[in-house]
């Protein structure tokens, strides 16, 4: 099986996210039907595939609404470049390192890996417009106005650095950075579980978590 880490370059960030995702292809887009969502445009429901055959990596550009680059070569949409294990590509202004590793697992442990992440959670919110952001198997999110911030967001309301969310086996925490950080109404004091369905609240800017219903099948032993 691969394991994909997918890091965020294109934020000035001393501390880049990245997401760990497994399986043996991956697609990043606006859908939640994608192995990672982004805010990628407004029609483009898948951007970017990653599939491998026979070992070897291969990437397709699906969307014509945004420009996709990959270690410097433009695609065209529908057209496939093979690609190492480590690369740089852009899509739009978004720009991410692609790491990709064979791991090997049992069956058991293969149950087990996609049993942790039933169902993933999805984090939503309108901020210009609505967006959702399909969690990772692990990963932190700092959210905020400030640059560093992994998840930037434009009201006044909220703080230069708010917030982060941590997912650890398809489980989120929130750590507040600042006052006004709260969970279901609650004042964020110290890091706390957040649970399906539940709302976080920076300042005035409302997020709201639930469960994709999208699941990777599990063959047959």
């Amino acid at each position: 099986m691969n394991r994909f880490v997918v890091t965020l370059r294109s934020l000035p960030s001393p501390n880049p996210p990245g997401w760990t995702l497994y399986g043996q292809e991956l697609v990043l887009g606006n859908s939640l039907d994608c192995s990672l969502v982004f805010p990628f445009g407004e029609s483009s429901e898948s951007c970017l595939h990653l599939y491998s055959v026979d070992r070897a990596l291969y990437g397709e550009r699906l969307s014509e609404e945004l420009p996709v680059t990959m270690n410097g070569t433009h695609l065209r949409t529908g057209e496939c470049l093979s690609l190492p294990d480590s690369f740089m590509v852009s899509v739009g202004p978004n720009i991410f390192l692609v790491t990709r590793e064979e791991v090997a697992f049992t069956f058991e442990e293969a149950k087990t890996l996609l049993s942790c992440h039933v169902n993933r959670l999805v984090l939503t919110w309108s901020d210009t417009c609505r967006r959702s952001l399909l969690m990772p198997h692990f990963g932190d999110l700092t959210l905020g106005r400030g640059e560093a911030c992994h998840l930037r967001f434009s009201p006044d309301t909220v703080s230069r650095r708010h917030a982060t969310i941590s997912v650890r086996e398809g489980f989120i925490s929130l750590t507040a950075h600042t006052e006004s950080t709260f969970c279901n109404g609650k004042l964020v004091k110290n890091p706390c579980t957040v649970d399906d369905h539940s709302t976080i609240t920076l300042g005035d800017l409302a997020f709201h978590v639930a469960r994709s219903s999208h699941l990777p099948s599990v063959p047959d032993q």
